[in-house]
């Protein structure tokens, strides 16, 4: 029996999730909401959830499913270790511990990928940026919700969603729930490069 690890969870797409071998025919990507501009023109080059993605769109969707994979896994550290266990010996809560420390890691890893990725598959388009996020980056004292951490949450929440559709076998809910996840990814995305504007210009 082969045994599982990080690596080789990674390695297989995490069981099927991720496909990055070659597809016939010349594929179109499957990225068409509307605020990132309509249908995608580049040819697909992967597969994520049994839909097509080229090259940009597959590595930001890629980064997205170790993040929330990742995320998932440490907060299902943290609730068992939270948990009372009066009879828990020492050696299972230093793994709980070691396995906590090691998705911290993970995580850091996989949101600095996660950040980069987006904003390479998605260009900032002034036309088609959220109303209150404009407000937010426009305003000298922005009262709401930071909007990174707004989309950064619905697009976690989608991800989950899906990869809990996935391992249900109900994979007629997944092209919804994708267009869902675009639409967060993408307004995401615009946050990231206007915060970062923002940034630069105090600097």
């Amino acid at each position: 029996m082969t045994k599982l690890t990080l690596e080789s969870l990674e390695a297989s797409g995490f069981e099927g999730i991720i496909r990055e071998e070659p597809l016939a025919g010349g594929m179109p990507c499957f990225v068409h909401h509307r605020e990132a501009g309509g249908w995608c023109e580049h040819t697909a080059v992967m597969r994520a959830y049994d839909m097509n993605f080229c090259e940009a769109h597959g590595a930001e969707i890629k980064a997205g499913v170790m993040a929330e994979i990742y995320h998932d896994a440490y907060n299902v550290l943290t609730d068992l270790a939270r948990r009372e266990h009066p009879d828990i010996n020492a050696v299972a809560d230093a793994y709980l511990t070691i396995g906590r420390d090691e998705m911290t890691g993970r995580c850091t890893e996989a949101q600095e990928a996660e950040n980069f990725a987006l904003l390479k598959a998605y260009p900032l388009r002034e036309d088609l940026v959220d109303t209150e996020t404009r407000h937010h980056y426009e305003a000298p004292d922005p009262r709401n919700d930071d909007p990174s951490d707004v989309f950064s949450r619905a697009r976690m929440h989608a991800l989950k969603l899906m990869r809990l559709s996935w391992q249900a076998g109900e994979y007629w809910t997944l092209e919804g729930l994708e267009l869902g996840r675009q639409g967060a990814s993408v307004q995401l995305a615009y946050a990231l490069a206007l915060d970062a504007r923002r940034t630069a210009s105090i600097a």
